[in-house]
């Protein structure tokens, strides 16, 4: 592999920063003061000031109604959280408060500690049987122990299968987190941890561990629900554009809203009506949506076209050269000995960034405001727009490495621009790809298949221009296009797929890697498009109609 200029640049970084091994260099941006009085929402406790870091996210929870505080004015903020409260919350965010309150009467739990569940958690009863029913506890567990502190490893895992992502914990199992003290993670836990980790939910400490066993507080727990919750908000389709707002007014029908019109750092126009008094975050505390002026930078993040969060961020921010960016995830594989993998991620105003490469099984890491500095500087040359087709994004990021087109492996890459676009990128150089076609000996792959309880699978695999493609959504959960690929590896490679295989054959190898039960099925429909040319089609319905009049016939025969 050809050295890389931006390689070689983060390596000179990286020796100079050694002396500030175990610090943070987190970067944030903050917002800047307006002349111009604002009218404050106030969220805050009589002890924020014990934990004013995450005072944000404990006001947000508040307004929310996820979390509250206590009768004496209080928040606690540095409490430990019980799993009970844990558990409680994390259904809140998810928004079945109502179904659990329906459930506080009926039905019986099996823990064993059920009988003091009753007696102490009453009013907690409707919570428990529905994060039971949503599969948020681990199915080893016999005991609740509702009183018992929650764990970082253990509200990692809650959160993750609050989000649905258990398929994409599974995958990477296997994988070991970047911890010094992975061992300490429970194994079945480490696929959790991957996912929370790489979701943004929950990081580790600048000493490079992840202290699995150490309490949550409750400002702790603020920050993790705030940032799950932006999670399942984006998987039931939020945007978030960043730019500056060219006018406020009050709307002409509607004394009780404002109509803004901001215009993203992409440039391009969008128009929000918001209520005047929505809360809007702006350093750590929080302002009318009325106080938001002309010329403000604002994050507007907003479900079909509903703004659910906003906060108003640094005037530089729109100087810097990676403002029309929110997110960029780039993973280069060269020979699976040597790669790099790059993350920068705007949030609220604050940037975060991380760099990794790795060569012959050593690891380097850059993170903090050097690796931000860095990102900055490589998406400057990069200069992305949403305009750009995924081509051209491709080459550009190849070129900002210095990197040829021919003398990579694998490139994957996710473009999130502060229009609200984005753009996924999963590229295999043509030998690799050719390989895997060899291996497998399939062309194109489709699955759609639906069940009884109105569950629905989407699956899709294509191998097409020396490329491949992995999709796999379960309802309006999508796995990411590396645990994608990780399932259909695994699918293919727990059958004999050939030309020749019956209907029958195909069909059991697809229920039984996603574990369905035939007698769930109310459709499916299935077609495989081999490299020899041949295709081989199943119309669950169909064919079972078919099997069925045979069966009829042969009886009548009888």
């Amino acid at each position: 592999m050809k050295k890389m200029r931006l390689l070689t640049k983060l390596m000179i970084c990286m020796v100079l920063m050694l002396s500030f091994a175990g610090h943070s260099f987190a970067q944030e941006q903050t917002a800047e003061e307006n002349e111009q009085q604002r009218d404050e929402i106030i969220f805050e406790f009589n002890d924020s000031a014990e934990a004013s870091w995450a005072n944000q996210a404990i006001g947000f929870m508040k307004y929310k109604q996820i979390l509250s505080g206590y009768e004496d004015g209080s928040f606690r903020p540095n409490k430990p959280v019980s799993r009970i409260e844990a558990v409680v919350t994390a259904v809140r965010l998810m928004g079945l408060e109502e179904q659990a309150k329906a459930k506080t009467e009926g039905g019986k739990l099996l823990f064993a500690d059920a009988q003091k569940i009753d007696k102490q958690y009453k009013w907690a009863r409707g919570y428990i049987i529905v994060a039971l029913e949503k599969g948020l506890f681990d199915t080893s567990e016999s005991k609740l122990d509702p009183e018992k502190p929650a764990s970082r490893v253990w509200v990692s895992s809650l959160l993750v299968k609050a989000l649905g992502l258990q398929e994409e914990a599974l995958a990477l199992m296997s994988v070991e987190p970047d911890f010094k003290d992975v061992k300490a993670i429970p194994a079945g836990s480490i696929g959790y941890v991957n996912v929370a980790v790489k979701q943004g939910i929950i990081s580790g400490y600048p000493d490079e561990t992840f202290k699995p066993q150490r309490s949550v507080t409750r400002a702790e727990l603020a920050s993790l629900l705030e940032r799950t919750g932006e999670n399942l908000q984006e998987q039931d389709g939020s945007v978030t554009v960043t730019g500056k707002v060219v006018s406020v007014e009050a709307d002409s029908t509607n004394n009780k809203l404002i109509k803004m019109v901001v215009k993203s750092f992409n440039g391009d126009t969008l128009t929000y009506t918001i209520a005047a008094d929505f809360p809007v975050a702006f350093h750590d505390r929080f302002i009318t949506a009325a106080g938001i002026l002309a010329g403000d930078n604002v994050v507007l993040m907003s479900k079909n076209g509903v703004i659910w969060k906003a906060g108003i961020i640094s005037k530089e921010y729109a100087d810097e050269a990676a403002a029309g960016i929110n997110e960029l995830e780039v993973k280069l594989i060269n020979d699976r000995k040597t790669g790099i993998e790059l993350e920068y991620k705007s949030n609220m105003g604050k940037v975060k960034a991380e760099i990794e490469m790795w060569s012959n099984g050593k690891k380097e890491k850059l993170k903090g405001a050097a690796a931000v500095e860095e990102l900055k500087t490589f998406l400057k040359e990069a200069n992305l727009t949403p305009q750009l087709s995924k081509e051209e994004i491709q080459a550009r990021i190849l070129q900002a490495l210095g990197v040829k087109d021919s003398s990579y492996e694998r490139l994957e890459i996710e473009v999130k621009f502060s229009n609200g676009s984005k753009i996924e990128i999963d590229s295999k150089h043509k030998q690799e790809s050719n390989k895997e076609e060899a291996k497998y000996g399939i062309k194109e792959f489709e699955l759609e298949l639906k069940q009884k309880d109105g569950t629905k699978l989407k699956a899709e695999y294509s191998f097409n221009d020396g490329k491949s493609m992995s999709n796999i959504e379960f309802g309006s959960k999508k796995l990411s296009a590396e645990a994608a690929e990780q399932s259909f590896a695994k699918l293919f490679e727990q059958a004999v797929w050939t030309d020749g295989m019956s209907k029958a054959d195909a069909l059991q190898a697809v229920l039984k890697h996603f574990e369905v039960q035939e007698a769930d099925l109310t459709d499916v429909e299935l077609e495989i498009k081999f490299s020899s040319g041949k295709k081989l089609e199943v119309d669950y319905e169909k064919d079972s109609k078919d099997r069925n009049h045979s069966k009829d016939k042969e009886d009548k025969q009888k």
